[in-house]
């Protein structure tokens, strides 16, 4: 349930500042919210979608 309620005070925080999270990574933080990924994954994900280096994670 926290990691639930963490995403969506995460979410309503990114729309309260008129951005919009993109559907691709929302759908991954909902898998890690339901259990199904861990953070590790859900980092190797966005490293992987923004080109971050390993020295950023």
């Amino acid at each position: 349930m926290r990691r639930k309620k963490a995403y969506d005070s995460a979410i309503a925080s990114v729309g309260l500042e008129g951005f919009k999270v993109p559907k691709e990574y929302a759908d991954q933080a909902q898998r890690f919210v339901n259990g199904e990924i861990d953070f590790d994954v859900l980092g190797e994900f966005l490293h992987k979608r923004f080109g971050l280096d390993e020295s950023q994670r």
